[in-house]
Formats: structure tokens, C-alpha cells, sequence
């Protein structure tokens, strides 16, 4: 990269190579061929914005959901408009909102060598994951896989919500048709006020709550798979 003339030419040169081009291919792009490893390997990086909902019309059997039109943006914040994305996660365990208040032991070192201890961090739920890109070619991607939320509560009575699951790729359409892979996101969640009884955690979020997730999927195309695979 040529040297920068001024203040404002080099921020833009930042701006591209950090995501305004450089790696991401500009504006709308998901695609971050220098994140892959190996010749074959490509690399979809996005946000998406999320109106999740817990439904509690059977108390025996709730589970989280969302349906969101146009809700997958780039990096930068750039709309892919005809996006679309579906998710389920069903509470499997009843105290897994109760769970969810719960960290992690200080685990014995070194980090590279066993044990490991992974106390509060087993109670998980499994979800599973559609997102629709709304190109000219149709083209989707369906996952399923295991899901671990936190909750931590912040000074002033709020809390922040983190959803964070690890999914591999069940069904794929359009230019991903046969694509295997895996997908990994972190989501979350800010409430201003947290209720203190189970029952106002439920009816808030029963109301629907806004959450941003980061998605990446690392993933391999058909022509490129042994077949058979």
C-alpha cells in the first residue's frame, strides 16, 4: 500500500483494509477469502439483527424463536436486502434461565494440558438455524447444533445476554447447494431492567426482545467434496 498523503487518506486506507475492501470486497460483501484455510475453504462473515421471542404457549415446552425480514447486514452495517432468517432454540431444562446466571470455574493451568472443569457451561439447548441471503440464485443455508447463554447483571438493575452456538450445515440452496461446513455465532442482548422473579423474566421476554448476532460460516463447496460425502 502506498504511503498515505494525509490524516484523512490514511483513515480511509484503514477503513478498506479492515473491511471496506481489502478483505471484505466492499460494500455488501460476506465473503473473506483471507480467513480460509486451505485452497478450497470459503469464509462468510455478517451480522444479523434479530427480533427473538420465548414462547410459553405450552409452560411444559418453551422455546425461543425468531423470523426476521432483511435482518443480515455487512461489517459495515449495509443492508443485504431480501435477507431473511428463521431460528429455533427449545429450554430443555427448566432451570436453564437460573443456569444462565452462572459462570465458570477458574480452571487448573496449564491451559494446555487436561482437566478440564466444565461446570455451568453442560446445561446447553440444541438449535437449529435458516438463513436465506436473498440473491438472484435462491441461495441458503440450514444448521443445527448445540447453543450456551449467559446472563450478567450490570449496575443500575440491567442485564446484558449472550447467545453463542456452534452448528454444522444440514441442507443448502442456491450457489451453496451441498455445502459442508460449520457455523458459529455469538449473539446478544441488553435489557435496561432485569426483573428479580422468574415469572417477569418470562412475560419480558415473551414481549420479544432485540438482539445483534455476528455469524461466521466456514464451509466447503460441492465440486470441491469427495463424493459420496
Amino acid at each position: 500500500m502506498a504511503k498515505s498523503k494525509s490524516v484523512t487518506e490514511a483513515l480511509d486506507n484503514i477503513y478498506r483494509a479492515i473491511g471496506g475492501g481489502a478483505i471484505g470486497g466492499g460494500e455488501g460483501s460476506i465473503e473473506f477469502p483471507q480467513l480460509a484455510n486451505g485452497p478450497v475453504e470459503k469464509v462468510l462473515v455478517f451480522n444479523s439483527d434479530d427480533k427473538i421471542f420465548l414462547n410459553v404457549d405450552d409452560p411444559n415446552a418453551p422455546y425461543f424463536h425468531s423470523t426476521g425480514e432483511g435482518i443480515l447486514t455487512d461489517l459495515q452495517g449495509h443492508a443485504l436486502r431480501g435477507s431473511k432468517g428463521l431460528s429455533s432454540l427449545p429450554l430443555t431444562n427448566p432451570k436453564e434461565l437460573e443456569d444462565a446466571l452462572l459462570w465458570p470455574p477458574v480452571q487448573q493451568k496449564p491451559f494446555n494440558k487436561p482437566p478440564v472443569d466444565p461446570k455451568t457451561t453442560t446445561e446447553i439447548g440444541f438449535a437449529k438455524n435458516f438463513i436465506s441471503f436473498g440473491d438472484a440464485e435462491n441461495s441458503s443455508l440450514a444448521t443445527v447444533g448445540p447453543s450456551l447463554a449467559k446472563i450478567l447483571l450490570l449496575k443500575g438493575g440491567g442485564a446484558q445476554f449472550w447467545e453463542s452456538s456452534v452448528q454444522a450445515i444440514c441442507e443448502a440452496t442456491g450457489k451453496y447447494e451441498g455445502a459442508r461446513g460449520m457455523l458459529v455465532f455469538a449473539g446478544t442482548a441488553y435489557f435496561p431492567s432485569w426483573p428479580a422473579s422468574k415469572d417477569e423474566q418470562i412475560k419480558l421476554l415473551a414481549k420479544g426482545f432485540s438482539a445483534r448476532l455476528v455469524r461466521c460460516f466456514k464451509l466447503v463447496l460441492k465440486n470441491d467434496q469427495e463424493p459420496g460425502h
